[in-house]
């Protein structure tokens, strides 16, 4: 270890350790006279002594930090500045995979090379049906069946309906009458919607394709023969699940607006058993006339609570109609306070107030020629 010595001289002890210090804390392009004299000057050196120290200690490089107490007689080493490396290019981190199978739902369904969204609610557009009606015919028609006009309904018992004016005459359709009708009443996805689209197509495939006299097609059972059978079961090979009944599980699924619970509000509906196998929908202004028609029969009546449940079912006018049911099914909707039996029944109505709007056993509404009838098959 090396030692450095000083030059002799006359000034006193506080003198030179003053200065040495101003000179360690100091660098020597800043130093002067006044300012040694402002903050650093203790012991009120005269200037003379200031200039004889600097001679002493001006050699010192003045780095050191003010808090910082070199040992005495010991010169400080100067800093060596870092050197500065080239900045390196920042790496581009890439962002995780994600595994689609599980971060990612998917988005399409695949059936029989067409792409169908897997949303819960599907709201169709008129172009859109008519897309799929081409597509299908190609695909399962062989592009045998005509353009038919096809439109939305707000029907409550079927999702789509086949509908037509027939002669009965020539028993022949009449031109220009056909339409295909998909209801938006129910809750439906895009599989939903494709497979109702392919159940009416089949009903146009039997009058227009296989020529079925529309006299042949009257009752549901004929309408879904072995001919429409035979058909759904070649083209659900494919994929689809077209089927020849409203499920109850698919009944159950519509969209009830605040409207339409407002209207039946507004018109007093009503509901009413037919034994134990039918349950319907009325309104009250028609209760003495489905009692003298059905006298015979047990007919119970109910004010409705839960109007959501009953907004699918028809209003019946001047027949009983409505959906198929038992007993126990009956009693599930009292006790879960869908509707509640009518305590009392206004009976001031006389039977022959209500026999005028009897319409005559087996009458059959036709048109202003009388021989046009329009039918319709769901």
């Amino acid at each position: 270890m090396t030692s450095q010595f000083y030059e002799a001289s006359n000034l006193s002890i506080k003198a030179r350790l003053a200065i040495k210090k101003y000179c360690e804390e100091t660098p020597s392009s800043k130093r002067s006279w006044s300012d040694f004299n402002k903050g650093h000057n203790p012991s009120n050196i005269t200037e003379d002594e200031y200039k004889e120290g600097i001679g002493l200690f001006g050699k010192i490089s003045g780095t050191a930090k003010p808090s910082e107490k070199p040992a005495d007689n010991k010169p400080t080493k100067p800093i060596e500045k870092p050197v500065e490396k080239p900045a390196e290019k920042p790496i581009k981190q890439e962002p995780p995979k994600k595994d689609p199978v599980k971060d990612e739902k998917p988005t399409v369904k695949v059936v029989d090379g067409f792409n169908l969204s897997t949303e819960a609610i599907f709201n169709p557009t008129i172009k859109y049906l008519y897309g799929r009606y081409n597509e299908f015919n190609k695909k399962y028609f062989n592009n045998a069946l005509p353009t038919i006009p096809i439109v939305f309904s707000n029907g409550k018992r079927v999702h789509g309906c086949y509908s037509y004016e027939s002669s009965r005459r020539m028993d022949e359709i009449v031109p220009g009458t056909e339409k295909l009708s998909i209801s938006k009443f129910f809750y439906k996805n895009e599989f939903d919607i494709c497979n109702v689209l392919l159940h009416e197509m089949i009903h146009v495939y039997q009058l227009r394709v296989l020529h079925i006299k529309p006299s042949r097609m009257r009752t549901w059972r004929d309408a879904h023969n072995y001919t429409f059978k035979d058909k759904m079961d070649e083209i659900n090979k494919s994929g689809w699940a077209i089927d020849v009944r409203v499920t109850e599980e698919e009944a159950e699924r519509c969209i009830v607006t605040p409207t339409q619970i407002a209207k039946m509000k507004k018109r007093g509906i009503i509901a009413m058993t037919y034994g134990t196998e039918l349950l319907a929908c009325t309104t009250r202004d028609r209760i003495n006339y489905f009692k003298l028609c059905y006298r015979g029969a047990q007919i119970k009546f109910y004010t409705i609570i839960d109007y959501a449940y009953f907004v699918r079912f028809t209003v019946c006018s001047k027949q009983l109609s409505g959906k198929g049911t038992t007993a126990a099914k009956i009693q599930n909707l009292v006790d879960t306070k869908k509707m509640v039996p009518m305590a009392s029944i206004n009976e001031s109505r006389s039977f022959e107030d209500d026999m005028c709007n009897i319409p005559d056993a087996g009458m059959i509404l036709l048109n202003k020629d009388g021989d046009i009838e329009e039918w319709a098959i769901a």
